[in-house]
């Protein structure tokens, strides 16, 4: 059951199935790979019936003479009945927090919920290839580009959090480049424009922008597709860049940024996706010149 995509229900007080355990079962990755003839307990067990349910139940492991070197006896538990208070915990668990990806779509669900209309956000995932995103073609790992959080834009951002599954490696470096070559753009489609995904608009500078990227693990797979987003960029001196009232600023290697490592992908994986993120940072609005009244400069 999937609490965010599916409409199935249990009733957990009639209708409750335990899992087996096919751990060494026959057909189970162990025993073909290995011999399972040294395995006293290959064949499997079932904690309960095997067809039709019940009402929840669970195992209570008491222990008792002979458990510690046989502790599958069944003499080793007493079975306990399950309250409607659990019964309803359980199913919050197992609809919305049982895997990885549930707890993360509960997590970034949570969060953007509580963020108001006048926030501009855009999304994407990784193994995205070939879209075309606001009148650019083969855009990859960008699903939508910057739009005001409100509206249909609003909605259509949660279901297609929902609806995401996982599948493939997890190429976090290409994702993050990805993201920086979006905001690279300088169109009048692009992430600075005042109206994103339409012509006509005005480019604006000193916008606060973020890329929050949400994983499961560490990073695998390609790196950043932007060649000098490979290189050790974070022990390098960036570019200056100038603003309209004649203050510059230019990156300058410090920690916990700059390392010893020359080749990127042997760096740790929070440093490596910090050396994509800062190829991008001060290329990313380079050549964009409105300034803040204020005349800040980022």
């Amino acid at each position: 059951m999937d609490g965010y995509a599916g409409t199935a229900s249990v009733n957990l007080g009639t209708n409750y199935m335990a899992m087996m355990d096919d751990f060494y079962s026959p057909n189970s990755r162990e025993c073909a790979n290995w011999s399972c003839s040294k395995y006293r307990y290959f064949n499997g067990f079932a904690v309960g019936a095997v067809s039709g349910g019940v009402a929840a139940f669970y195992f209570d492991y008491v222990g008792g003479a002979g458990c510690s070197s046989d502790p599958r006896k069944d003499v080793c538990y007493v079975e306990r009945s399950v309250g409607l208070t659990e019964q309803q915990n359980f199913a919050n668990w197992f609809s919305y927090y049982r895997t990885r990806l549930m707890m993360a779509k509960a997590g970034v669900s949570e969060a953007f919920v509580k963020q108001p209309a006048d926030i501009r956000l855009g999304y994407g995932a990784i193994n995205q290839s070939g879209n075309t995103v606001d009148g650019v073609a083969n855009t990859d790992s960008i699903v939508r580009g910057v739009r005001r959080f409100e509206g249909a834009g609003r909605t259509a951002f949660f279901d297609w959090l929902f609806a995401a599954q996982a599948s493939g490696g997890t190429p976090l470096r290409r994702a993050l480049g990805d993201a920086g070559q979006y905001y690279s753009r300088q169109d009048q489609q692009g992430p600075w424009s005042s109206t994103p995904g339409l012509a006509g608009g005005d480019a604006y500078a000193c916008r606060q922008s973020y890329t929050i990227l949400t994983t499961d693990g560490y990073w695998n797979g390609a790196a950043a597709a932007e060649q000098q987003a490979q290189g050790n960029v974070d022990n390098q001196n960036g570019p200056s860049i100038s603003g309209a009232d004649g203050q510059s600023y230019s990156y300058v290697p410090k920690a916990p940024f700059s390392d010893s490592h020359s080749i990127p992908w042997l760096t740790l994986p929070c440093i490596t996706g910090a050396v994509t993120c800062i190829r991008a940072w001060p290329t990313e609005c380079r050549s964009i010149r409105r300034i803040r009244p204020s005349g800040s400069i980022w």
